[in-house]
């Protein structure tokens, strides 16, 4: 008898362990289905700051290109600035040098006409 009641809590111990078992399995799928939702929170996470980042990015290399537009289009102006001020000296030039022909044109007439 002694043996048939051990027999009976041995068998009572071992369906308590394969139940303590079943429920540690059930734990680690639900762990294992936890981490697997984290994970996917993660990534969704590192996308979507990827995305932000990415678009922040973008918008750095718009300032960036306006920027450079900017100053091309100051540095297009600087030179045709200098170019229009090259030519308004040359034209003053010109001007100055038509005078002094037009000066000396008229004391050769004047010194012909004395003579």
């Amino acid at each position: 008898m002694a043996v048939e009641e051990e027999n009976k809590m041995l068998k009572a111990k071992i369906k308590e362990w394969k139940e303590r078992w079943k429920e540690r399995e059930k734990d680690e799928k639900r762990v294992l289905q936890g981490q697997r939702c984290l994970r996917q929170e993660l990534s969704a996470l590192q996308y979507r700051l990827g995305l932000r980042f990415f678009a922040d990015d973008v918008k750095d290399i718009e300032k960036v290109k306006r920027k450079v537009m900017a100053e091309k289009e100051e540095q297009g102006r600087r030179s045709l600035r200098q170019e229009l001020s090259a030519l308004q000296y040359r034209l003053r030039l010109r001007f100055l040098t038509d005078d002094v022909e037009e000066n000396n044109f008229n004391r050769q007439q004047d010194d012909d006409v004395v003579d």
